[in-house]
């Protein structure tokens, strides 16, 4: 459910219609937030595009690492759960996951890690990043161009996680059911999934 209303799948037209045809043959159902999406369809087209133009300037493993980093900092449950499903399969499970959230996967990159730090910085004081900082991330294996496209990654996740909040955009239950209990304990950082009984944005910070 969102706050506002969305048109239904025999109510859809046009390029709505087409919205929820590619994502129902992408995910096997129409998501939350293609519904919201419904109201502005050619802005999410381009938005779309942005995005895989920003995924395509780094590895896949960083931009999803980077994603679910800002999604964590901007309180999404719906781009933490998505993404944290992602990054679970492509580092061989949840426990890999938790690791990463709480700073002990040793195995990752530094320049990775640094790459995390920034997308952070970048959704929650974009201000507070100093010319320090960002020798620190050169000295950790990022160029100039790298950090570009960390920082590029992080805002247009903010617009996008931003979007959903806004508008109410529940995750998804194939999404939360997708996921192991412990994930989706650890990744539930804002709106509750469906089913939840307590407001999780007054118990985490």
């Amino acid at each position: 459910m969102t706050l506002i209303d969305t048109p239904t799948d025999d109510d859809a037209v046009g390029d709505v219609q087409r919205l929820y045809g590619v994502e129902r043959a992408r995910l096997g159902y129409v998501p939350e937030f293609a519904r919201v999406f419904a109201h502005a369809p050619q802005v999410y087209a381009d938005w779309t595009e942005l995005a895989g133009s920003i995924r395509e300037s780094m590895s896949l493993l960083r931009y999803e690492l980077v994603t679910l980093a800002a999604a964590q900092a901007l309180h999404s449950t719906y781009c933490s759960l998505a993404h944290g499903r992602i990054l679970r399969d492509l580092l061989g499970g949840p426990d890999a996951v938790l690791d990463v959230l709480a700073g002990r996967d040793r195995d990752l990159d530094p320049a990775d890690v640094a790459a995390m730090e920034i997308a952070t910085r970048t959704v929650t004081d974009p201000n507070s990043i100093t010319a320090a900082d960002l020798a620190d991330a050169r000295a950790a294996g990022l160029t100039d161009g790298e950090i570009v496209a960390v920082v590029l990654a992080a805002s247009a996740r903010s617009f996008f996680s931003t979007v959903l909040g806004a508008l109410g955009a529940a995750p998804d239950r194939e999404l939360v059911d997708a996921l192991e209990p412990e994930l989706q304990d650890v990744l539930t950082v804002g709106r509750p999934t469906a089913g939840a009984t307590t407001d999780v944005t007054a118990t985490r910070s």
